[in-house]
């Protein structure tokens, strides 16, 4: 056997075809486990990383600025932003 004979015909269909995009539109109502998945907060194991998200994303300009209390944000009961809150976090955070 030859080496041209070792090399693979791609897949039919394959040829010329882009990667598939994995970068999804932001959802109406935002989670900060989105908000982590989106920003990178996690641990290597894949646990979200909560202080970072709100070190370097829900700083507390951000979340004065979307009209919300800081201290309601960051207890852990709170999950999901409301449409209204969502759609101005889309906005400040440019996403």
């Amino acid at each position: 056997m030859t080496d041209d004979e070792n090399v693979k015909a791609p897949a039919p269909g394959r040829v010329g075809e882009a990667p598939k995009a994995t970068v999804q539109a932001p959802p109406r109502i935002i989670s900060k486990k989105w908000l982590c998945a989106t920003f990178g907060c996690q641990f290597p194991g894949g646990r979200f990383n909560y202080r970072r998200l709100y070190r370097v994303v829900l700083t507390e300009p951000v979340l004065v600025a979307a009209g919300l209390d800081p201290q309601q944000v960051r207890c852990t009961t709170f999950r999901e932003f409301d449409a209204v809150a969502s759609a101005k976090l889309r906005e400040i955070l440019s996403i």
